[in-house]
């Protein structure tokens, strides 16, 4: 699974429909479709469309490797199609494969976090300093900047922790053990009120609808919810570092 996360053909990169084409025909057979419960044309248009606008990011192997761990209830979702292979049946499989691809993302990461923690152990001091400061100048003054103008924070990208990192490391007096405990409250009750947004919204679309069950699955997991109320901690605290700092 890890290696299609990384290496596979990702659905926003496709020149043409064909390799999705030859993917429906793989789980067409991999769940026992029949020829006379295929999708008609407009029935593939239409799951063609949902594919390419709300699983862009995927990539078309572990599409084949969701449906297989389904096959193998390696994790919970019905696999029984019922005699139609709808837009309804995909969601509900790559939904429960979701989970999955999460631990593996989060495991892609903790090793590239390793190497890069080995890279850097290797780096001279000379070259650690060169990179902060290639950092402050690409990343952090032009955020600061923008942040100043429009009262905005835009990390784009860029991970909040790395963006604190390099303020705090430079204004460590700008934020004292009060106000770090204030700022994790404050970190609590914005994922709490985000989550009540999403449940209060009325009308939603597919892909708000994947967000809403983002959400409620964080609330459920302590370990993500306390790694969202992190980095919730780390944009709070870099506005306030901002707001506190006349000029970088």
């Amino acid at each position: 699974m890890k290696s299609a996360i990384v290496q596979g053909t990702k659905i926003s990169s496709l020149e043409s429909d064909e390799k999705l084409l030859m993917l429906f025909m793989y789980l067409f057979a991999l769940v026992g479709l029949k020829e006379a419960q295929m999708p008609n044309e407009i029935e593939t248009e239409v799951l063609t469309s949902f594919i390419k606008a709300n699983y862009k990011n995927y990539r078309l192997e572990e599409i084949k490797i969701a449906f297989e761990m389904a096959i193998k209830q390696e994790f919970k979702a019905e696999t029984n199609h019922y005699g139609s292979f709808s837009v309804l049946y995909f969601a509900n499989i790559m939904n429960g494969y979701k989970f999955s691809r999460e631990k593996a993302g989060a495991e892609i990461m903790r090793i590239e976090a390793k190497k890069k923690a080995e890279i850097e152990q290797e780096l001279t001091d000379l070259e650690l300093l060169k990179i902060k400061q290639e950092f402050d100048e690409i990343i952090v003054k032009p955020m600061y900047k923008k942040f100043k103008t429009t009262g905005k924070l835009d990390f784009g990208i860029t991970k909040p922790l790395y963006v604190y990192n390099s303020l705090i490391e430079k204004h460590p007096e700008k934020l004292n053990a009060e106000e770090k405990k204030e700022i994790k409250i404050q970190a609590i009750k914005n994922i709490q009120q985000r989550l009540e947004n999403i449940h209060n919204q009325k009308s939603i679309s597919t892909e708000d609808y994947e967000k809403k069950k983002s959400w409620i699955e964080l609330m459920q997991i302590p370990e993500k919810q306390d790694d969202e109320v992190k980095v919730e901690c780390y944009r709070i605290a870099v506005k306030q570092i901002f707001n506190k700092i006349k000029t970088l």
